[in-house]
């Protein structure tokens, strides 16, 4: 899904490049030159081009002349053939000019609707529908990433709520979405996934290829939130599903001061992390086990699509 995010973004700015460029008028490429050959079109071009129209145009009426006994055999069609013929060549020899002018205005405005249409319809152009979302907001292109690529949706019609805690049952419906939404044959086992839930075939799906395990004892406790360095274990998972690589060398995590705090489950995958830049600290903390917010996981899964 991010390819074909990537592909009509590239489309879209090849074509709106190509719009600029076409739209420009010919007189404003270099004024003097347009001149120059406007100025030649009409005054060198047309003259030569309109006595080899005359000497063609005679040439015909004579040969019509002579091959009709000197018009005794007169028929009228062939003489308004002849008119006809003659005054289009003369019409069109005579605005040369204007009429590829006129080709090139068409042109300009069948490559702008083009562009118009491309860009109307990709995800770069989207326009959110969420107050609590806005211009100014470090996660907005992170928000109208995911969203117009269909990866994540609101908690309602016109809130995102960025600085809520991600749950359970939000990770593993993006991660479902972004492997396709493939179709699951049966339901979870957990107590407490009801199987009429939103979130019910991503639970299936995530346990069932070992990405989100429960708790135990039949329970997945979809409304408990994701610590950062789950989220970490859990993206490292869902790489190691889709068969790519998750081997990272060297130590990325020994510049943090609260390394000692990360659990031992989860080392691995946040040394993965934050070496594929997906995870990054601030003032030299990871924080682990501080809640994922959703701004935060918009930003790591466009980052996760972009790499």
């Amino acid at each position: 899904m991010s390819n074909l995010s990537g592909l009509f973004d590239d489309v879209n700015t090849q074509v709106g490049g190509i719009a600029q460029q076409v739209g420009t008028k010919p007189s404003s490429f270099e004024p003097r030159v347009f001149a120059m050959i406007e100025a030649l079109s009409r005054n060198v071009v047309l003259p030569i081009a309109g006595v080899i129209l005359t000497f063609i145009a005679c040439y015909e009426l004579i040969q019509m002349i002579t091959e009709h006994n000197n018009m005794a055999q007169f028929e009228p069609a062939l003489i308004l053939k002849w008119i006809f013929k003659t005054a289009i060549s003369v019409w069109m020899i005579s605005n040369t000019f204007d009429i590829i002018m006129a080709v090139f205005d068409v042109t300009q405005q069948v490559v702008a609707n083009s562009s118009g249409i491309i860009g109307g319809n990709t995800g770069s152009n989207i326009k959110l529908p969420f107050g609590d979302v806005t211009v100014s907001d470090w996660f907005y292109d992170d928000v109208r990433y995911v969203y117009a690529n269909g990866i994540m949706d609101g908690t309602s019609s016109d809130r995102f709520a960025p600085n809520a805690p991600l749950t359970r049952a939000m990770i593993v419906t993006i991660l479902y979405r972004m492997d396709g939404s493939p179709a699951m044959s049966g339901a979870s086992d957990f107590k407490d996934v009801d199987s009429n839930k939103w979130f019910a075939k991503a639970v299936a799906w995530a346990a069932a290829n070992g990405i989100v395990n429960g708790y135990g004892s039949g329970l997945f406790g979809p409304n408990d939130p994701v610590t950062r360095e789950q989220l970490a274990a859990i993206l490292y998972r869902y790489t190691a599903y889709c068969k790519a690589s998750t081997t990272m060398n060297g130590d990325n995590l020994a510049s943090f001061t609260d390394l000692s705090t990360v659990s031992g489950y989860a080392l691995e995958s946040m040394n993965w992390a934050v070496g594929e830049k997906l995870l990054k600290g601030a003032n030299s903390k990871l924080d682990p086990k501080a809640n994922a917010t959703r701004a935060q996981v918009a930003a790591i899964i466009h980052r996760y699509l972009e790499r």
